[in-house]
């Protein structure tokens, strides 16, 4: 989207996924909750366990809020 962005508008919207190298369009994606745009990433492969409310609440409390992670599960 940054590249997209002239500083006042999006002017050109189609892309190449990252996944899939296919070509696309900004406008096209389908965003399926829960779903977001992050800072950074922690990425847990092949987890056990999927960590629970209280943990996410736990590593937030780092932050100073309590909802700032979100559990947003993908396939790859």
């Amino acid at each position: 989207m940054d590249t997209a962005y002239d500083g006042s508008a999006f002017k050109y919207l189609g892309i190449r996924m990252p996944c899939c190298h296919q070509p696309s369009s900004l406008e096209e994606l389908i965003y399926v909750k829960p779903c977001g745009f992050a800072t950074f990433v922690i990425e847990i492969w092949n987890p056990q366990e999927m960590p629970s409310v209280v943990e996410l609440h736990e590593m937030g409390k780092c932050f100073g809020n309590v909802h700032f992670f979100r559990m947003i599960s993908a396939r790859i």
